[in-house]
Parts: C-alpha cells; structure tokens; sequence
C-alpha cells in the first residue's frame, strides 16, 4: 500500500522514498517557498529555521519538506526537515546521478558550492532545475 503524501512526486519539497530521519524548526524569516528549499540552524539558538546560513554560527539542518496541502512558508512557521533520506529538491545548474551535493550559503543547491550535503540521485539538467538528493 502506497501512502498519500498529498502532492505529486517531481516537486521541491517531496520526499522520494518513505526512509529518511526529520527534525522540526520554526523559521526565523519568510522562505517564501512551498518546500525543498535548504534550512540552516544557528548555534546556540534551537529550532530555529533560516533559508539563508547566518554569518555568525550557521549550520545547514536539512531540506524543508513540502507541506502535503501546499502551503506557502512564513515567518514564524514550523516546518518539518529531513536530515536523511531522499528528498526532490530545485537545482541550480546541471547535476548528475552519483554527483556529490552542495548549499552554497545563501541556500542553492548544486553540483559545487561549500557545504557538501550528500549526493544527487537522479540527473538534473538547466531546464528541468529540479532533481533528487540523498542526504547523508
């Protein structure tokens, strides 16, 4: 028996398989975003949730799973974040399977960048801008 996320596989946010670890954070600004988008914490500071890495203190936390109604993210909403497993998630850039994966500090992800975070499991192409990650 399959289970109803509520949403359609192939978008930002979804999670692609029913394994993967999550942890919850209360975002400390409006991601104006539905999900998939990348969520760091800040040392010292708990369940708080930034799109952005904070200058002082930031640590990435995982990637925002999609809300099953769809709902827009703001300020001062929990989301839930998976720390492991496979998640779809937007791509800057082109990115091949078995590629490693990357969030750059202000929250892209990609096939570079400075923060390495697990590895791409499907390709991802400029016109597609979207792929799955497997979170280490």
């Amino acid at each position: 028996m399959a289970i109803d996320y509520g949403y359609e596989p192939g978008v930002p946010g979804a999670l692609f398989s029913n394994f993967y670890d999550s942890d919850s954070a209360v975002m400390v600004e409006d991601p104006s975003s539905e999900g998939g988008f990348a969520v760091f914490g800040k040392q010292g500071e708990e369940a708080s949730g930034y799109k952005a890495k904070p200058s002082t203190g930031g640590i990435f936390m995982g990637i925002a799973i999609r809300n099953a109604v769809g709902l827009v993210k703001h300020k001062g909403d929990a989301v839930a974040v998976c720390r492991k497993g496979k998640i779809w998630v937007a791509v800057s850039g082109d990115a091949k399977k078995g590629q490693p994966a990357y969030v750059a500090d202000d929250g892209t992800i990609s096939a570079t960048g400075t923060t390495a975070i697990g590895k791409f499991a499907t390709n991802a192409t400029k016109s597609n801008g979207i792929a799955v990650v497997e979170l280490a």
